[in-house]
């Protein structure tokens, strides 16, 4: 395969809903539909009393950069709370749960690495 530049017209890509969360959607940024298999990254809308159940990623790690509203990640006992321009970051092994800690919609920018 040529490297190439490539332009994501990340919005006309189809939206999803994210295993394991209600009311989060996600749309692809790279990942999957470009053939990368070593990272995923993702656009994610959390709408209003939208949440994500206790879950490990045995092999991923992730990192959410919220771009408006605030995401909280409860882990350990502790909850962590990421305001819009904050990040969050989830090592691997680590049991978590999320949820949308606002009354808007939460978006965030989600890596994870490696993918699954």
């Amino acid at each position: 395969m040529e490297k190439e530049v490539k332009l994501i017209k990340v919005m006309d890509n189809p939206e999803f809903d994210v295993p394991g969360h209600t009311f989060c959607t996600a749309k692809e940024i790279a990942g999957e539909l470009l053939g990368i298999d070593t990272y995923a990254l993702k656009l994610g809308f959390f709408g209003k009393g939208g949440t994500a159940d206790e879950h490990t990623h045995t092999e991923s790690e992730h990192v959410f950069y919220v771009l408006t509203g605030s995401l909280a990640v409860s882990a350990g006992g502790k909850e962590n709370t990421a305001q819009a321009g904050e990040a969050l970051h989830i090592p691997a092994g680590v049991p978590h749960s999320a949820k949308n800690a606002n009354d808007g919609v939460t978006t965030y920018i989600a890596l994870t690495l490696p993918p699954t």
